[in-house]
């Protein structure tokens, strides 16, 4: 019989996030959020931007279009729907009290770091991974630093090339519109 695994829809789990030294103060930000369903974890677990590419009637790409808005508002209903209470932490706006406080007045590195420690709680553990007979092409189990070349197409069809880093830090993209 197939089993779904991870914990189970519902569980409260009380996180503290490390960002800005949390962990060491003497009152640090306490985030009470609820584990996932299913139907909940696809929602949270849909990366990256939403991208169109735009052509010719050649079939040459001619542009690119990101919805960078549909990451934002999956990180604010994530929190909102999801997060209980948070303890201990104040915005500009006054008191964060719950998940929607969190996503519109909470720091960007807060933000991101509970966001990550939720969709986190969907991933399965160590126990609940089986091994793979050798078939797939990763063996690493980590996730790899940005490193490489990108390129770029401009609506007129010229290229610019970028170079990553390894030594970089991905970030998430958060918008100034959130107020």
């Amino acid at each position: 019989m197939r089993r779904v695994c991870g914990e189970k829809p519902g569980t409260e789990v009380v996180f503290v996030p490390v960002s800005f030294d949390n962990r060491s103060d003497p009152t640090p930000v306490r985030v009470k959020y609820k584990v996932p369903t299913e139907m909940e974890r696809r929602k949270l677990l849909v990366f990256g931007h939403s991208v169109s590419v735009r052509v010719d009637e050649d079939g040459k790409p001619t542009g690119m279009t990101m919805d960078e808005q549909g990451n934002v508002d999956r990180v604010t209903n994530a929190l909102s729907e999801l997060v209980l209470f948070v303890e201990n932490y104040e915005g500009r706006a006054g008191p964060i009290i719950n998940g929607k406080d969190l996503a519109h007045h909470g720091d960007d590195l807060m933000v991101k770091e509970v966001y990550e420690e939720i969709t986190r709680s969907v991933v399965l553990s160590d126990g609940e991974v089986k091994k793979s007979d050798g078939s797939s092409d990763s063996q690493d189990r980590t996730t790899r630093l940005y490193d490489g070349t990108a390129e770029t197409v401009s609506p007129e069809g010229s290229t610019s090339k970028e170079t990553a880093m390894g030594s970089q830090t991905p970030t998430m993209s958060m918008s100034p519109s959130w107020e």
